[in-house]
């Protein structure tokens, strides 16, 4: 009898642990250790990334460049879908291509479209929010929306083409003193307007900054560029000053219009070299080898140039 009830409770005690056990929640798995780094597509301690990942496209697009540059496609590819998102249209239309061929993403023909038409929506909105900036502008210096704005109807893939206000843009970008502004002014025709009026206009966009518009200038006014362009190649911004010291070194280096110095036109070379203008590390090297220099590599308007120097030179009484 006493095994009986053993047993008994045993089966009891058995048939209560196995309902217990199926009605109780399982066992909770350990927690995962915290992480502390998140994957990013550049690094977090490069500012560029940091402003990146806080919604600067212009930022995303240039790390992401990078990256394409080094052959680095899966994080150039993230960077440039940051970019994109952020509003930036260069990042897109590298996006797009990057889905046409397969690098970095998926090949996707249909997203590359997609991708190509935000492109070109984010560009019509920037040039619709120049033009409202440029008609708000009251003053001074920085016309650069007007210069923006004209160049897009002047262009006409945007907008419609213009002409007659692209150059009212331009005008207006150089009333405020914006350099390139005043470069720009007639640009679709050179002729349009006098040859005095084209050497005032480039003088004036000159003073104002346009490193482009003191490079054009023939060489019978260097004496003018040249104070302009050391100005520029100390004070002016980055991509500016380097074109600006391209210039001037260019011109030390081949003696155009000034006395040749080769000292100073190595200092200016190496400066827009350091600047990111490939054609002045070549030029510098050829000059710390005292070898033929280069033709200058300063923009030069074709025609309008020598109808400039025959003006100059009936001027002077030449």
């Amino acid at each position: 009898m006493l095994l009986v009830m053993r047993g008994t409770i045993s089966c009891a005690f058995l048939v209560v642990l196995a309902a217990c056990t199926r009605d109780a929640p399982p066992p909770r798995p350990s927690e995962p250790a915290p992480i502390t780094t998140l994957p990013t597509p550049c690094a977090l301690g490069d500012p560029a990334c940091a402003a990146c990942l806080h919604g600067d496209g212009e930022r995303c697009f240039t790390v992401g460049f990078e990256h394409e540059k080094k052959n680095e496609p899966d994080q150039a590819a993230s960077l440039f879908g940051l970019g994109c998102d952020a509003g930036h249209a260069n990042a897109c239309k590298w996006l797009a291509e990057f889905a046409r061929r397969g690098s970095g993403v998926p090949r996707d023909r249909a997203r590359a479209r997609r991708l190509d038409a935000r492109a070109e929506e984010i560009e019509r909105a920037t040039v619709a929010r120049h033009l409202t900036a440029c008609e708000a502008l009251t003053h001074g210096p920085d016309a650069a929306d007007c210069d923006a704005a004209g160049h897009a109807f002047l262009d006409g893939k945007l907008v419609a083409r213009d002409v007659a206000k692209a150059n009212s843009l331009f005008d207006r970008a150089c009333g405020f003193g914006d350099g390139d502004g005043c470069l720009a002014v007639g640009s679709d025709d050179p002729f349009a307007r006098s040859i005095p009026e084209r050497i005032a206009l480039m003088k004036r966009g000159c003073l104002a900054g346009a490193a482009v518009a003191c490079a054009v200038l023939p060489a019978e006014l260097a004496s003018f560029a040249r104070p302009q362009l050391e100005r520029l190649c100390d004070a002016a911004d980055p991509p500016n000053r380097a074109k600006a010291c391209a210039a001037l070194g260019s011109m030390l280096a081949n003696g155009r219009g000034t006395r040749r110095d080769p000292q100073k036109a190595a200092t200016a070379l190496a400066k827009a070299c350091d600047l990111g203008e490939a054609s002045s590390c070549e030029e510098a090297t050829r000059l710390a080898r005292r070898e033929p220099m280069p033709k200058p590599t300063m923009p030069n308007p074709g025609p309008m140039f020598d109808a400039l120097r025959k003006e100059l030179r009936r001027s002077n009484g030449e």
